[in-house]
């Protein structure tokens, strides 16, 4: 949390580390002081989910329907940030608890998230594109 305060309550299963080996990078990232669960402050704030049996490509298909959320935001002026850190936590004890209290149903896995909300400035303009440049795959 910027600035030392504490961390809240409804942070501290975000900030848990997982049991899951392989997850140090995590642990790092979300100990850090100045990361916070409250994304800046998005008012919105998605869960893409699917139900753990009965999916059949739920990572793709939660991750496409993200994206073309993210595609809508654009078009009406509005930011979007895609997080997905709270995937590999989703099965933690401490985080499903909190998950099912806030109505995502305990039959259903995360898959990604994403936070919406009007964005500081205009949306960043294109880069240009190289000329002369062709790849071919």
């Amino acid at each position: 949390m910027a600035g030392g305060e504490k961390t809240p309550e409804r942070a501290r299963a975000v900030k848990a580390p997982p049991r899951q080996p392989g997850f140090d990078k995590y642990a790092a990232f979300v100990s850090r002081p100045e990361y916070s669960i409250n994304f800046n402050g998005a008012p919105v704030f998605i869960i893409a989910g699917a139900h753990r049996e009965d999916a059949f490509c739920p990572a793709e298909d939660g991750a496409l329907v993200l994206a073309q959320l993210m595609l809508a935001a654009h078009s009406l002026d509005l930011g979007s940030c895609w997080v997905n850190q709270l995937a590999p936590i989703g099965e933690e004890p401490g985080f499903r608890a909190r998950l099912t209290s806030l109505g995502f149903p305990a039959t259903h896995l995360v898959i990604g998230c994403l936070a919406l909300g009007r964005r500081e400035g205009a949306n960043p303009s294109a880069q240009p594109r190289k000329e002369g440049r062709i790849n071919t795959i």
